[in-house]
């Protein structure tokens, strides 16, 4: 009986807490987020801020969708003319290796068309095949340091957009 007291008090503040009165909105942000009294910006606004990228900045090229690996699900975007993908803090984009992986990092670079370069005794697969240095098209299958990514181009002008008959594999 007295569990069943404590449990019908927690549901009545509950209740109540639920249908209190809001805090009150001072103003509407022009995104219409609400301003409380005191505040500067809605904290909303300053997320939004802070997700943007600054005016500097390079624009996505190239994205790697992790399909297998330590990295399923994760989306790496790429912008720079040379991406360094590896282990070491030193790489632009660090990827958590296959347990017993020995390559410590693989180049990406993105001026005209999308080529990936390893180093001697290294191999990269793409779309099954080991290589040393491949181009790369929108869809292709890679596998990176023991994980499996799909490329997604996101530059409009690149080699790997165009037609089939303009774009080959070396």
């Amino acid at each position: 009986m007295r569990n069943l007291f404590v449990c019908i008090k927690a549901v009545v503040l509950a209740v109540r807490k639920f249908f209190a009165p809001m805090d009150p909105v001072g103003s509407i942000s022009a995104n219409g987020f609400s301003i409380l009294p005191g505040w500067d910006t809605a904290p909303e606004e300053r997320i939004i801020e802070l997700c943007r990228k600054p005016a500097g900045s390079l624009p996505t090229r190239l994205g790697l969708y992790g399909l297998e690996g330590t990295h399923s699900g994760e989306l790496f975007l790429l912008g720079s003319s040379v991406e360094t993908v590896g282990v070491t803090t030193g790489c632009t984009k660090v990827v958590t290796p296959k347990l017993g992986y020995q390559q410590e990092q693989v180049q990406l670079l993105l001026n005209g068309c999308v080529k990936v370069l390893t180093g001697p005794g290294h191999f990269v697969i793409v779309n099954g095949e080991d290589t040393l240095k491949a181009d790369l098209l929108d869809y292709d299958e890679v596998r990176l340091l023991g994980n499996r990514f799909l490329v997604l181009d996101f530059d409009l002008n690149s080699a790997a957009t165009q037609p089939a008959s303009e774009a080959t594999h070396e």
